[in-house]
């Protein structure tokens, strides 16, 4: 499995393992409000499509309507995943 993931996407994919689990938690323990966590989802969905297409090729000659779409899936993604982080370490506190 690991043979098929090029260079290019582990630094990706360890600032989205990053994104989704690393900083919920942690703003969770901050006992940060439910709209500081949404904007950094959509920080960090932008921040995450900019570094996909900075680091992987099919992304590189896209046009910026597909750097949209990219950064509003990625902020999808932060939010499906990292609310329940959030969640959780919000009433864990």
């Amino acid at each position: 499995m690991l043979r098929h993931i090029s260079i290019g996407r582990i630094p990706v994919a360890a600032a989205r393992l990053f994104a989704i689990v690393g900083l919920p938690a942690y703003i969770g323990f901050r006992d940060s409000s439910i709209w500081q966590f949404l904007i950094y989802a959509v920080v960090a969905g932008l921040a995450l499509a900019i570094a996909e297409r900075l680091t992987i090729t099919h992304f590189r000659d896209e046009s910026l309507d597909v750097l949209a779409q990219q950064s509003i899936l990625q902020s999808f993604i932060v939010v499906a995943f990292g609310l329940p982080i959030y969640l959780i370490a919000v009433f864990a506190t």
